[in-house]
């Protein structure tokens, strides 16, 4: 049977108002459905060096350098710049040397320390090549759109990209003040070519961490690469500063419990009660005693000292006198109580 252009029209509508709708449906689907989490999967043959605490305070410990970076930067370029750290990641140096290609300016730089270590404790500071060119336009007058630039560095730009390096890592204000006061920062020398570094083994494990750099709208990293030794070096010098830090803290609650207890005892009311001397007598006795009636102490003292006893307890010894016209017991010793 033959179908006129209108049938032919009509059909092709609903099958796109069919296919709108479907597409509909599954969107709708797809927003009140719940987001499932993403589960970053587990080598078990390889496990991984550090904890997620171990990480943790090491970021806290680089957002002091991040904002160091960023307030240099923007000395350095009179610009507004920021530093932020986005990533922190464990891997071995064979696998970074992998990602990172021929494409970066590499600060080799060695810690002083007054610990006393025995070998030498170093980091990489790894500038992204757009990231480093845009500096050098700023620094050279430019307004920063150099920075798209596939070529090796010139000597001149070797030693210019050299000083910036040097800003951060200076010998003073360093990341370290809170920790190690006494620790260096110092630039040994720069690279192009990660496969030239050879004092980082290819299957030592490291640690990365990623700092954003913004510079006028325009977004690059600076990565820290902390090789094992490094990183268990700082991870001990923390431990113990925070450790000492805790330590304080708790004698700081600890003296302050004391005396809130302290005060809030204070008000509290005793009874005190001055004793002579003791004696035992009959139920009889005592019911048949009359105004006027002796009867003995057993164990008075000679010296007629009294003992003032603190609710149950005696806590000191006195004398019985005369104050203002009424009795009262003069305090002459105090007894170890605990």
């Amino acid at each position: 049977m033959a179908m006129s252009q209108k049938q032919i029209d009509e059909l092709l509508l609903d099958k796109d108002n069919i296919q709108a709708e479907a597409q509909s449906s599954d969107a709708s689907k797809a927003k009140n459905s719940p987001k499932k989490s993403v589960v970053k999967p587990y080598n078990f043959l390889a496990p991984q060096r550090y904890q997620k605490e171990q990480i943790k305070m090491l970021d806290n410990v680089f957002d002091n350098f991040a904002r160091f970076v960023g307030s240099q930067l923007t000395s350095m370029l009179r610009i507004s710049c920021t530093a932020r750290i986005v990533g922190t990641t464990e891997m071995k140096f064979r696998d970074y040397n992998t990602q990172i290609g021929d494409s970066s300016l590499i600060g080799i730089i060695e810690f002083e320390s007054p610990e006393n270590w025995p070998d030498r404790k170093t980091e990489l500071m790894v500038l992204e090549r757009p990231i480093s060119f845009a500096l050098m336009d700023y620094l050279l007058g430019g307004d920063g759109t150099c920075y798209n630039i596939d070529r090796e560095y010139t000597e001149i730009e070797m030693d210019i990209l050299e000083n910036i390096i040097k800003q951060f890592a200076p010998p003073k204000n360093n990341i370290w003040n809170n920790y190690a006061p006494d620790m260096k920062r110092n630039l040994q020398m720069i690279e192009t070519n990660l496969r030239m570094i050879q004092s980082i083994p290819a299957d030592e494990t490291i640690v990365v961490l990623d700092l954003e750099l913004e510079i006028k709208g325009l977004h690059g990293l600076l990565q820290l690469v902390l090789p094992s030794p490094t990183m268990d070096a700082f991870l001990n010098i923390f431990s113990s500063k925070a450790l000492a830090v805790k330590k304080e803290d708790e004698d700081e609650e600890l003296v302050l419990r004391k005396r809130n207890i302290l005060d809030s005892i204070k008000d509290t009311p005793l009874t005190v009660t001055g004793v002579l001397g003791t004696t035992e007598i009959q139920v009889q006795e005592l019911l048949e005693l009359q105004p006027g009636d002796i009867f003995l102490l057993n164990d008075a003292s000679k010296d007629q000292s009294v003992h003032i006893k603190v609710e149950d307890d005696v806590w000191f010894k006195g004398k019985i006198g005369v104050h203002k016209k009424n009795y009262a017991v003069k305090v002459t010793e105090t007894l170890n109580h605990r």
